[in-house]
């Protein structure tokens, strides 16, 4: 690009992306540079608040920010990245308007993209029926489907399926895990005043955590503090245990335990970035991008890396942790090192002492460590995790419209209105383990199922002579399709006989597909008069 304005590409569009153009804009005004951030969405997330959003402390909007009014002078690309070439020194970005790929060029280069947002990578079935926690929607599925559980438990009659509804399991305690069931059980609380027949001892919260004292970065006297807290709140925690696998009806700890229960939540740490794991060339330690202290990627001398992507060495032989005060300082160093370099001048490592920790309980309480040595606890902690945090809400208007949220929080109740963005039914990943029922004989047909991994029983059930295995099936099977062609209850029970994966169809879009593939429909009709003939022989004998 030589001859041309000289480029500086930001991919991502968090704490420390956003600051880091904040601080360029300002020490190269002078210089002929173009400054370009690249994100999936058009808005910043202020992530340390966000478990508020769950019991509507918050609302929906009140912790974003718009990326044009943060980053006004910066030009913006609000699209997918599908690929980044370091050799070539190009970015590809998706762009849903045309079936062509938007070519980025650049002179520099700065990674901040974060953790991984899904959880592809996850085996067990926590990809499949966990839910997650890590950003805006994510939220919003979540809080959306608290209240929907409660409401159907409170017309549900079949005792098992009501309890199930009522139990809710989240995995992991450090700060997003404690944070998300204080704001859950705070928020089930509230719900109950409007839902009087759900007592509050019909629910079960279970914060399942690997040590034996939550909350690992403070000290063990404040995870101690954290943990009588929410027992009192109810939350019945299991120390020392993972939450091994989950399936649509169970969530199965490391040791073997099953709780029945329709809403698990995963806080597992999340691994790296998928585009970033499969960019060629980028050094690797600990799921993290290695930098030198300059945070210059090592092996570059035009890629930076900063945020929880970055495996950033400190002088004292520790790295820097994936918080938000690391990642706003990293920013300013990052900014004033590149700077450096296009002025010919020495740069600087990055060093920082963090100021200390904060983690929200709920219900006006907290727990702290300031500057490595000063606990606090309780409301006065939660004073300052209020404070704090809101003093480093990007602009004066965000930081009214908090404010004034907080207020009118003290004396209007909320409203557990479920915002349904899109209801319509959607192929999706099932994962059963042994013995456990995919569905039972005389339900409503709604998918088509192709299994992926595994085996089944198709068991059905005959008047007075019991249940019977009439056929078992393996991958590349199919099952269900007899109730939704003939638009009738299902004909038999199917149970998993070990670890099953699935695919599971939507009945609306299996029609399409059967009734529009003369072939496909061909073959259906066949394999399912084969299976009506196998069922009759059962029945004569």
């Amino acid at each position: 690009m030589s001859g041309k304005r000289r480029r500086i590409v930001i991919l991502g569009g968090g704490f420390g992306g956003v600051y880091t153009a904040k601080h360029l804009h300002k020490l190269l005004s002078k210089e002929d540079v173009e400054i370009c951030l690249v994100n999936r969405d058009n808005y910043m997330t202020f992530q340390p608040m966000l478990a508020e959003v769950i019991g509507d402390a918050l609302g929906v909007y009140d912790t974003v920010s718009a990326l044009s009014s943060l980053l006004p002078k910066t030009t913006l690309y609000i699209n997918e990245i599908e690929k980044i070439d370091l050799k070539g020194k190009k970015i590809y970005l998706v762009c849903p308007f045309k079936k062509q790929h938007i070519v980025l060029d650049y002179d520099e280069l700065i990674l901040a993209l974060g953790n991984a947002t899904d959880f592809i990578q996850l085996q067990n079935g926590v990809a499949q029926h966990a839910l997650r926690f890590k950003n805006l929607s994510d939220t919003l599925i979540l809080r959306n489907h608290v209240i929907n559980v409660l409401e159907a438990a409170a017309t549900e009659n079949n005792p098992q399926l009501r309890q199930a509804l009522l139990t809710f399991v989240i995995g992991g305690a450090g700060f997003t895990g404690t944070e998300v069931a204080a704001e859950v059980c705070d928020f089930i609380t509230k719900m109950l005043k409007k839902i009087p027949c759900i007592k509050k001892e019909d629910i079960r919260i279970y914060l399942v955590h690997s040590k034996d004292i939550i909350l690992n970065e403070l000290s063990p006297s404040l995870g101690k503090y954290a943990m009588q807290l929410l027992r009192k709140k109810g939350v019945t925690i299991k120390s020392g245990l993972k939450v091994e696998a989950v399936t649509p009806h169970h969530a199965i700890l490391s040791n073997h335990e099953k709780i029945s229960s329709k809403t698990v939540i995963s806080t597992a740490p999340a691994n790296l970035n998928l585009v970033l794991e499969s960019t060629q060339g980028l050094p690797i330690a600990h799921d993290r991008i290695k930098t030198d202290p300059n945070l210059l990627v090592e092996g570059f001398d035009h890629v930076w890396a900063i945020g929880d992507a970055a495996h950033i060495p400190l002088p004292d032989g520790s790295f820097a942790p994936p918080t938000a005060q690391f990642a706003v300082r990293e920013a300013k160093t990052l900014a004033q090192n590149l700077a450096a370099k296009m002025a010919l001048k020495p740069m600087k490592p990055f060093q920082f002492k963090p100021l200390g920790l904060l983690a929200a309980l709920g219900h006006r309480k907290a727990v702290g460590e300031l500057f490595g040595r000063i606990k606090i606890s309780g409301f006065t902690a939660w004073l300052m995790w209020r404070a704090i945090y809101w003093s480093k809400m990007p602009g004066l208007s965000r930081k009214l419209k908090v404010l004034f949220t907080w207020i009118l929080d003290l004396f209007i109740p909320s409203e557990p209105v479920v915002l349904n963005i899109n209801s319509r039914k959607t192929m999706h990943h099932l994962h059963f383990k042994a013995s456990e029922m995919i569905f039972d004989q005389g339900d409503l047909a709604d998918y088509l199922y192709i299994i992926l991994k595994g085996r089944v029983a198709v068991v059905k059930k005959f008047e007075g002579n019991g249940e019977k295995i009439i056929k078992e099936l393996e991958a590349s099977n199919f099952f269900g399709e007899i109730a939704l062609t003939k638009d009738i209850t299902r004909t038999a029970k199917v149970v998993a006989l070990e670890s099953t994966d699935l695919i599971a169809i939507p009945k609306d879009e299996f029609l399409v597909m059967k009734d529009n593939f003369l072939e496909l429909d061909t073959f259906l009709t066949t394999t399912q008069e084969s299976r009506l003939e196998e069922l009759n022989k059962f029945k004569k004998h």
